[in-house]
């Protein structure tokens, strides 16, 4: 389990999760410059969905969050 320090460090960690698998699905298909697009593409979802939640106010109640390792539960190691 990951244990976060921080909202924020959740949800950057939940963008990795996903650029590394969208690379990974498209690296089959496209090439550089097209998955470069995408993953700017994401990170601009993610910042816009972190600044609609500060805007909201919503904040971690505790000191602490815990979320799977990876997003299919894979041990990476």
């Amino acid at each position: 389990m990951f244990v976060g320090p921080s909202a924020e460090a959740i949800h950057e960690f939940c963008r990795q999760c996903v650029l590394e698998d969208i690379s990974g699905i498209l690296a089959h298909h496209l090439g550089t410059p097209a998955i470069e697009q995408v993953n700017a593409l994401v990170n601009q979802l993610f910042d816009a969905d972190l600044a609609a939640k500060r805007a909201a106010g919503e904040q971690n109640t505790t000191s602490s969050t815990v979320i799977p390792l990876h997003p299919r539960n894979k041990h990476l190691h």
